[in-house]
C-alpha cells in the first residue's frame, strides 16, 4: 500500500487539471490567451468611452420633444393648410367641370349656327332660283320679243340687244350664286359634294382637279363636312383669282380621330405674312368657319412655289376603315 502526502496530491491534481484542460481547450488563469483577450476587451471599453460620452450629449437633444402646446398647434396648422388645399382641389375640379361644360354647350351653339346657316342659304338660294332667276328670264323674253320688232339696224335694236345681253349674263350669274350658296350634291355626302364641286369647277374655269381622298368619308359629322365643303370653295376660288396654275390637287382623308383636307397649287404664291396681316384671300373666313368646329387652318406658301393651304378638324369616329381612290 502506497501513502499519498500532501505534496504528491498537488502534484496529482495538478497534472489531473493540467490534462483535463489541455484536452478540452480551456483557458486558465496562466494560459497566455486568457490575458490577451483580456487586454483586448479593455482596450475597446476605453475606445468607447469618447462615443459614449458624445451620445450622452446628443441624445437629451434628439429625445427633445415639443411641449404638448406646441404640438397642438402644429397639428392644428397642418390640419387648416391640409383642408385649404383640399379645398382648392375641388374648387379646381367645379371650374374644370364648368369649363367642359362651357366648351361642350359653345359646340353645340356652333353646330347649330352652322346648321342655320346653311338653312339661311338654302332658303336664299330657293329664292334666288325660283324668284329672281325666273323673273329676269321673263324679262329676257321681253326683251327678245321688243328686239324682233324693232327695225334692223336701229338704234332701238342694238340697244335692246345690248340689254338683252346683260340681261343673260345676269341671269347666268344669278343662277351660279344660288348653286354656290347651296349646292345640292351635298346633301348626298362630302364625297359627292366635293367630287360634283370639283367637277363644276374644272369645267367653269379650265383647270384641272385631281381629287383623292382616303378613309370612310361617311364617318365625317354633318356640320364638319359643311365646314370643310365651305372652306374648298374658298380656297379653290383663291385658285382661280390669284394662283395662275392650271392644275390643283385636292386630298381629304380620315384617320387618327381627324379629318383633314389639304388644297395644293404650283402657281404663282404669295407672302403668308402680308396677306394673314390684312385678311386678303380669306383666309380670316376660312379660319373663323374651322374655328366653330375646333378646327384648325395652315398655310404653307412662297412667291413662285404655289400655295397649300391645309384644314385639321377633330371628330369622333365609331369605326375605322381605310381605302384609297383617285
Amino acid at each position: 500500500m502506497y501513502r499519498l502526502t500532501g505534496s504528491s496530491c498537488v502534484l496529482v491534481c495538478s497534472s489531473f487539471c493540467l490534462w483535463r484542460h489541455t484536452c478540452h481547450g480551456d483557458l486558465t488563469l496562466w494560459h497566455a490567451t486568457y490575458w490577451l483577450s483580456g487586454a483586448v476587451k479593455i482596450i475597446t471599453a476605453l475606445s468607447s468611452v469618447p462615443t459614449a460620452i458624445l451620445l450622452i450629449q446628443l441624445v437629451p437633444q434628439a429625445l427633445e420633444l415639443p411641449s404638448p402646446k406646441a404640438l397642438r398647434l402644429e397639428i392644428a396648422e397642418r390640419t387648416s393648410a391640409q383642408e385649404a388645399l383640399l379645398a382648392e382641389i375641388a374648387e379646381r375640379k367645379q371650374t374644370q367641370e364648368k369649363l367642359r361644360r362651357s366648351e361642350e354647350e359653345l359646340h353645340s351653339l356652333a353646330g347649330r349656327l352652322i346648321t342655320v346657316q346653311e338653312d339661311e342659304r338654302k332658303r336664299i338660294a330657293r329664292d334666288l332660283h325660283d324668284d329672281f332667276s325666273q323673273r329676269l328670264a321673263l324679262h329676257c323674253v321681253d326683251l327678245i320679243s321688243s328686239a324682233t320688232a324693232s327695225p334692223v339696224g336701229s338704234d332701238m335694236a342694238r340697244e335692246l340687244e345690248r340689254l338683252l345681253s346683260d340681261a343673260e349674263t345676269l341671269t347666268r350669274e344669278v343662277r351660279q350664286i344660288a348653286h354656290d350658296l347651296h349646292h345640292p350634291q351635298l346633301a348626298l355626302g362630302l364625297q359627292h359634294g366635293v367630287t360634283s364641286f370639283c367637277r363644276e369647277f374644272s369645267e367653269q374655269h379650265g383647270i384641272a382637279v385631281e381629287l383623292l381622298h382616303e378613309g370612310n368619308l361617311e364617318q365625317i359629322p354633318a356640320t364638319v363636312s359643311i365646314v370643310l365643303f365651305r372652306v374648298l370653295q374658298e380656297a379653290l376660288s383663291n385658285v382661280a383669282k390669284h394662283s395662275g396654275s392650271d392644275r390643283v390637287t385636292v386630298s381629304i382623308s380620315v384617320g387618327d380621330d381627324q379629318a383633314l383636307m389639304c388644297v395644293t397649287d404650283r402657281g404663282r404664291g404669295f407672302e403668308t405674312k402680308g396677306v394673314q396681316s390684312d385678311g386678303g384671300l380669306g383666309l380670316i373666313s376660312m379660319r373663323e368657319r374651322l374655328r366653330l368646329v375646333r378646327g384648325t387652318m395652315s398655310v404653307t406658301s412662297s412667291p413662285g412655289r404655289g400655295a397649300e393651304i391645309e384644314a385639321v378638324v377633330p371628330i369622333t369616329m365609331p369605326e375605322r376603315s381605310t381605302s384609297t381612290c383617285a
